[in-house]
């Protein structure tokens, strides 16, 4: 049975504190590196956990919007000074069109 969207944000909501003591570094900067040189444009970033990678998309100076599913790890970007938005990526709250890279 595949589990609900409520189900989801609950378990990252579990972990969301914890999330980047546990992620591996490798991975994470293989993600950062795969992004950031393909970005282009205005950029759109669904399901950002902690905001790692929106860290690095603004720094190379992209304009983003971040969302994700989980209210806890929304928090945990705030924490970062990422301006984020609890947001389910199969009800996106953004007009088409609106973002160059997604």
């Amino acid at each position: 049975m595949k589990p609900t969207n409520t189900q989801i944000s609950s378990v990252f909501d579990k972990v969301a504190e914890r999330y980047d003591a546990v992620t591996s570094s490798y991975a994470l900067r293989r993600r950062m590196e795969f992004f950031v040189s393909r970005a282009k444009g205005i950029c759109l970033e669904v399901g950002a956990g902690t905001g790692n990678i929106s860290q690095v998309l603004r720094a190379a100076g992209h304009t983003i919007t971040v969302t994700d599913i989980s209210p806890r790890m929304v928090e945990e970007m705030k924490k970062k000074g990422i301006e984020a938005v609890v947001c389910d990526a199969e009800h996106l709250l953004f007009p088409d069109a609106s973002f160059d890279t997604v």
